[in-house]
């Protein structure tokens, strides 16, 4: 079976129940068909940064020419210094 994403709402009501203690970690596991270890990680998210950090964040950066460029010589000269 192929990897799914839930979205932020799915785990903001599993991390309430969670932490609300109406359902265990196995429980909300089994709900979602997720492993108990996922849940333990998302709850440490959830403590950490908040629902926030599950809301989809824009992925397709662009970037300047000058930039990718800098970058390219920049991990050229340290790459190529270090005697590799």
């Amino acid at each position: 079976m192929g990897r799914r994403k839930l979205g932020a709402e799915v785990i903001k009501l599993a991390m309430e129940h969670l932490t609300g203690g109406l359902k265990s970690a196995g429980e909300v596991a089994k709900e979602l068909c997720v492993n108990k270890a996922t849940i333990f990680e998302w709850r440490s998210f959830y403590e950490k940064y908040g629902i926030e950090h599950f809301y989809e964040k824009g992925t397709n950066s662009t970037y300047t020419k000058e930039f990718k460029a800098m970058v390219v010589k920049e991990f050229g000269r340290r790459y190529f210094s270090a005697g590799n």
